[in-house]
């Protein structure tokens, strides 16, 4: 509830209690008994000798006014988002491709690579990864891991950026630079069973 609100509550109430005293001072009160013992009090003569009985005085509590709250001082335009950024950044500073390792041999996979990243806090919403391979930006992610298909042999770059939201870099990982080397017959690939002899 704000200020406002209170104060004009409580000048309302304020309003009804002093109806209220007003009324019962101008009217006046009876006190009865019935057959049963119970005391009854009302605003009719029980009968034309009745005489009004004195009531004490009401108690009247002024309300203290609620202070004003403190307004803090406004923030400059965007300064609160830069503090946003800036504790995003801090948080996500591990943020690292975890596979493959750098200078690794790919082998055996059918030209099939997993590219894998990591970081000590979960994504927040809105948050993405970003890979690129060999410098072709692949479809934002929130999977951990991904696999890319058909990477042909030789030395290949990863980056992995994060972002937020509104696509703003959150961090960078290391690039990571790995080969992929598929075992052939003709380059020493590991050596067939002999065939069974008939």
């Amino acid at each position: 509830m704000n200020s406002s609100t209170a104060g004009l509550l409580s000048k309302v109430l304020m309003a009804a209690c002093l109806v209220a005293f007003t009324a019962t001072a101008a009217a006046q009160v009876y006190k009865t008994v019935d057959e049963n013992g119970n005391v009854i009090y009302t605003d009719q003569p029980p009968d034309p000798d009745a005489k009004p009985v004195e009531l004490p005085g009401l108690s009247v509590i002024e309300s203290v006014k609620a202070p004003e709250p403190v307004e803090s001082e406004a923030a400059e335009p965007g300064e609160e988002a830069v503090t946003d950024i800036r504790e995003l950044r801090r948080g996500y500073r591990d943020f690292q491709i975890t596979k493959p390792a750098q200078d690794e041999y790919v082998e055996g996979t059918g030209n099939v690579v997993t590219i894998a990243w990591d970081t000590r806090y979960a994504l927040q919403p809105g948050m993405a990864v970003i890979i690129s391979l060999d410098g072709t930006q692949l479809e934002p992610t929130v999977s951990s891991a991904i696999t890319v298909q058909q990477v042909d042999r030789g030395e290949h770059t990863i980056s992995a950026r994060l972002v937020d939201s509104q696509l703003r870099v959150i961090a960078d990982a290391a690039p990571v630079t790995f080969y992929v080397r598929q075992f052939s017959q003709n380059f020493g690939g590991p050596a067939r069973p002999a065939p069974a002899r008939r």
